[in-house]
């Protein structure tokens, strides 16, 4: 599928880190949720992370769909991020990092060692869903990074069943090489 890569990857320098927005959302048939970033938007961001102003820093890739997924294929193809590994062999000589994404709505933490390091990729509930699982009850995630760049903390808050405040939770880690 070719894709035109539009107004992404985009970028924003703050501090330490290099926000980078990625759009995965492409037209599907009803009952398919599945994203695409395409060539033409891998291409690009593999070009944005070489230029010296984002390789300095702590790359934060924004992606909506999973990047690192365990679900069988047919879940995987049904509503995951289709060209996954494309993206991940763009990815997998940077050192440190932060891979952010939603839409399964389960928080997760999956450290992702690449030739050069290990990314953290972190999956966040969805802002409004009352359930009584921590993992999948509204809330926010939180990230640190260090000055050096070294990504310093991460951390994971479920609003209370009172709803009137939020509790640090666990968050599911596993490794991936």
């Amino acid at each position: 599928m070719r894709l035109p890569a539009g107004d992404y990857p985009l970028v924003k320098l703050r501090g330490p880190a290099a926000i980078v927005g990625l759009s995965s959302a492409v037209p599907r048939p009803p009952f398919v949720s599945g994203g695409v970033l395409g060539r033409e938007q891998l291409a690009a961001l593999e070009r944005l992370l070489g230029l010296p102003e984002v390789a300095s820093r702590t790359p934060v890739l924004l992606v909506h769909h999973p990047p690192v997924d365990a679900r069988s294929r047919l879940a995987r193809l049904r509503d995951g991020l289709i060209d996954a590994d494309r993206l991940l062999a763009v990815v997998d000589r940077l050192p440190r990092g932060l891979l952010l994404f939603g839409h399964v709505h389960a928080r997760s933490h999956v450290a992702l060692r690449t030739s050069s390091g290990t990314l953290d990729v972190v999956s966040a509930s969805g802002a409004a869903l009352d359930h009584p699982d921590p993992r999948i009850r509204a809330g926010f995630n939180l990230y640190e990074i260090a000055g050096n760049g070294a990504i310093a903390r991460v951390e994971s808050y479920a609003l209370d069943a009172s709803g009137t405040g939020f509790s640090r939770v666990p968050m599911p880690e596993r490794i991936v090489s």
